[in-house]
């Protein structure tokens, strides 16, 4: 997210989930009231406490003490196959394609192959169910085992009609990110599920 030029720069803290749920809430309703201009968030802090202001509103919350975990050292430096597909048939594949998953595991295979991705799942109880959806590889042919939740969350979450998937290995994480210029900065990364 964008800061103005007069923001705390190099400030790192833990704010708890509900309280950013509690702030996502009320910008909903603001938008909802019909705010026409864009929203928005002071933001100040102390050794404990942030305040939010939004409007005529502000939140208050205690922060959380200790250290957030580096998460940058997981998020793979290189891609060495990447598949552009549009979400909408993303979306829709692995949604079908998960009702054939493994219970509790939710497991779907992916893999790259000749500008196609073909998404697979099967289950001893329910069959398997298999979808292909045509895309731009790069890189060469990749397979990879995924959480069709996990993903479907990754992919709820991104605001883009194309969608690039980044794959290093089997084993690594592996990176979804918008195509478009405007959601270039959101990036989820999964981790493959072993077999």
């Amino acid at each position: 997210m964008k800061l103005d030029i007069n923001s705390h720069t190099g400030l790192s803290l833990i704010i708890p989930l509900k309280t950013v749920l509690e702030l996502v809430r009320i910008i909903t309703t603001v938008l909802k009231e019909g705010a026409q201009d864009a929203i928005k968030v002071q933001m100040h802090f102390s050794e404990n406490q942030a305040v939010f202001t939004i409007g005529q509103t502000e939140l208050t919350s205690r922060l959380i003490e200790g250290q957030y975990p580096d998460y940058q050292q997981i998020i793979p430096d290189i891609e060495k196959h990447t598949i552009v597909v549009t979400k909408a048939d993303f979306v829709r594949s692995v949604k079908s394609v998960s009702l054939f998953s493994e219970t509790g595991v939710f497991d779907i295979m992916l893999k790259g192959v000749s500008n196609t991705l073909v998404i697979f799942s099967s289950s001893g109880q329910t069959g398997e169910g298999e979808a292909i959806i045509d895309g731009t590889l790069s890189g060469g042919e990749f397979t990879l085992v995924l959480n069709g939740r996990y993903l479907l969350d990754g992919l709820n979450t991104i605001d883009s009609d194309e969608i690039s998937l980044g794959v290093v290995s089997h084993d690594a994480p592996c990176k979804l990110k918008a195509v478009s210029e405007s959601e270039k900065d959101y990036l989820y990364i999964i981790m493959p599920i072993r077999q």
